[in-house]
């Protein structure tokens, strides 16, 4: 699908949430030409099973990759995904306090789904104007 794409653009980034975001990474990988990779959510393991590590084709990755992911997400605790980031020679991580894989939190936090998301927006939009200043207007 990414090859096909008709439009003129000035900059192409692909990505997703969770399963989006690991095949997103994973056609990167295998050589499709984008200018940047945007991962929210990355599943780096099943819940409980840190040993189980779906990372081996990040080191393949060679354009500028944003990991967004809750402080809570069982599929990789924040430092699990500082880890697998550091394969990427460009990459970023950004974690969102209280939120779990969903981007869901607790009433007791404070903050919305709809806040979370925000976030997450917010920092793409960051990443992209630091990495790739051409691509934001």
């Amino acid at each position: 699908m990414i090859d096909t794409v008709r439009v003129p653009v000035r900059r192409l980034v692909v990505g997703g949430r969770s399963m989006g975001g690991r095949i997103g990474s994973q056609v990167v990988a295998q050589g499709v030409e984008v200018d940047a990779l945007a991962l929210f959510a990355y599943p780096l393991h099943p819940p409980g099973r840190p040993e189980n590590r779906r990372d081996e084709h990040l080191a393949s990755i060679s354009v500028p990759t944003l990991f967004c992911s809750g402080a809570r997400d069982a599929f990789a605790s924040p430092e699990e995904l500082r880890a697998a980031a550091a394969k990427i020679s460009v990459s970023s991580v950004h974690v969102m306090e209280h939120a779990d894989h969903g981007f869901g939190v607790p009433k007791s936090s404070g903050r919305s789904k709809a806040g979370v998301y925000a976030e997450a927006v917010a920092a793409l939009v960051d990443f992209l104007r630091d990495r790739l200043p051409d691509a934001v207007a």
